[in-house]
């Protein structure tokens, strides 16, 4: 995550010291997530510099555990209103397809939230009350132009969910450590304003 980071700041930086982007507009995102991590609403900003876009939004998470929870699953659930709230942040590469209003988004994206989870393991169900859940992915958006200002934007991404193991009732054996794991598969839809 770390290396990440680093690279986005390199990215922003590197592109904002050598002069202003052609392109240095701002979209405003609002978007439906659905993914095996959950569902969410997120509102967020994708800021170019040229074809480089960096990505910042804030999450609303919106599930809760279903009462019935099969053998070895595993449910994120949010208690309160703070583990509702997430935070992402990503890096994108513009593509424009000529002559059309259509452009493609290679991505990649983290998504964090501070959520409890549910499991069943041997026929007991066990309630985590806190853990951070960090969603991992790449995949791709597409932005078509709907009327003026106003766009269309989708996505599909895969990617891991790592979340902290540290208060693990059982060992298992392909136990992390202080982390468990998940795979994870993101789509999304919804509405942006270009500024």
């Amino acid at each position: 995550m770390k290396n990440f980071t680093l690279l986005l700041t390199f990215l922003f930086l590197s592109n904002y010291s050598f002069g202003q982007a052609e392109n240095s507009g701002l979209d405003l995102v609002a978007v439906q997530n659905w993914s095996m991590f959950g569902r969410d609403t997120e509102i967020g900003v994708d800021k170019y510099f040229n074809k480089n876009v960096i990505h910042f939004g804030v999450s609303y998470f919106q599930n809760d555990a279903l009462p019935g929870i099969d053998e070895g699953e595993h449910v994120y659930r949010a208690r309160s209103f703070a583990q509702r709230l997430g935070l992402n942040f990503g890096y994108k590469r513009s593509i424009k397809l000529k002559n059309s209003d259509i452009e493609l988004l290679p991505k990649l994206e983290i998504q964090v939230f501070d959520l409890g989870s549910v499991s069943r393991y041997e026929g007991n169900i066990i309630n985590y009350a806190n853990r951070v859940s960090i969603n991992n992915s790449i995949g791709m958006d597409g932005k078509v132009k709907l009327y003026k200002k106003i766009y269309l934007i989708g996505g599909v991404e895969g990617g891991i969910i790592l979340e902290n193991n540290n208060d693990r009732i059982f060992n298992s054996l392909n136990d992390w450590g202080p982390f468990l794991w998940n795979m994870n598969i993101n789509s999304s839809i919804g509405l942006m304003y270009r500024i």
